[in-house]
């Protein structure tokens, strides 16, 4: 059986088109270079086309023609026809148009950097951590950090998220570490690239702002753990296979247990049918939670999640939540668990961003063009 190691595997070093992303022999996630214009984190100078304050959102218009949708924030008065900064954060999918924030968001794994524009940054931690008891000691240490990355004198704002924060724990130099290395990666590509974000006021034209960070500084920023390596035959056989796998509803797990998945527009549904293996179940479940996260993971599934898992007891769900949060600290988006519903099913949910695996056509056409070039 052919082995991948952990790492970010590029099929060019120089300037990649498809990056890999493996770990514990599983390919948990795959990126596809992509027009920089409606590429996720990229910022827009966008026209206003649509206030609807019933669902407190904003409508508009990138300088492509491309629709684009974002919340209001706060009491700001826009009117139709105004030039706003917006992010993008999610494809459009289904009928909706490309997701939005507004205003100038470089976000990474373990942290968000707001711009203020020319006030003096802070530090803050996000919402979604909880209250720490050493909540005011990790501030100062954090502002510290951030003082010195000089990302706060740009005047942006710095939100470290929770994933960064282990179970309980406070963060340690480690993770410091690699904060201070992800601030510094976003404030140099947003440096480097930015087009005169200091001359937003009195602009006639939607215009590009910001097109992200390049594909493999991005991956860097998602997966700080793993190492950059070349995509070799041998890899990219394992990676076609994975993907191969990846598009169909049914996907057989290493311990016999069948996915069946299916994606519709009120949620993802996914039934483990357990029949095909020797295993009992509750034992069976603790070993296909891995799998499970990587095809959520790898498939980009996203929005509520209903899992169909193999009979747990009740006295053994505490164990199994556990671990499901410990799986769902890999994963960049940070899926949410709900626990389960009385009927038994696993609840998750995962914040929308990039199209579903088998929606995405620029990493098919990727595919297909690596694919006919090793024939």
């Amino acid at each position: 059986m052919q082995m991948l190691a952990d790492g970010l595997f590029l099929d060019c070093l120089d300037h990649p088109r498809l990056i890999a992303a493996a770990f514990d022999n599983r390919v948990i996630d795959l990126w596809a270079e992509q027009d920089s214009g409606e590429r996720l984190g990229a910022v827009h100078l966008a026209r206003v086309t649509g206030r609807f304050a019933q669902h407190n959102r904003l409508t508009g218009q990138l300088s492509s023609g491309a629709s684009v949708s974002w919340p209001i924030k706060g009491k700001a008065k826009i009117a139709e026809g105004q030039l706003v900064p917006v992010t993008l954060i999610a494809a459009a999918r289904q009928d909706k148009p490309l997701q939005a924030v507004g205003g100038i968001e470089l976000a990474g794994r373990l942290s968000v950097l707001r711009w203020q524009g020319e006030k003096q940054g802070q530090v803050y931690l996000s919402r979604k951590a909880g209250k720490l008891r050493s909540h005011d000691d990790q501030i100062t240490k954090l502002t510290q950090l951030c003082q010195h990355t000089g990302v706060l004198e740009a005047g942006f704002d710095v939100v470290i998220r929770r994933s960064a924060f282990a179970l309980g724990q406070q963060l340690d130099e480690a993770v410091l570490a690699l904060i201070r290395d992800e601030v510094t990666g976003l404030l140099a590509g947003w440096s480097e690239q930015a087009d005169k974000p200091g001359e937003l006021s009195g602009q006639a034209q939607a215009r590009l702002i910001y097109p992200g960070p390049l594909l493999h500084r991005r991956l860097k920023f998602l997966y700080p753990e793993l190492p950059l390596r070349q995509l070799g035959e041998n890899d990219w056989q394992i990676v076609h296979a994975a993907y191969d796998a990846a598009v169909q509803p049914r996907y057989e797990s290493r311990q016999g247990a069948v996915f069946w998945i299916e994606q519709t527009r009120a949620a993802v549904m996914v039934d483990i049918d357990s029949a095909a293996s020797k295993l009992a179940p509750d034992r069976l479940c603790q070993l296909i939670l891995p799998e499970l996260f990587t095809q959520i993971s790898l498939r980009r599934l996203s929005g509520k999640i209903l899992v169909d898992l193999p009979y747990i007891a009740k006295n053994k769900r505490s164990a199994v939540l556990a671990e499901i949060d410990q799986l769902a600290r890999f994963d960049p988006r940070y899926p949410e668990c709900f626990g389960f519903t009385r009927s038994g099913l696993l609840e998750l949910s995962v914040r929308h961003g990039r199209p579903v695996l088998d929606k995405d056509h620029a990493l098919q056409a990727v595919i297909e063009q690596a694919a006919r070039s090793g024939e």
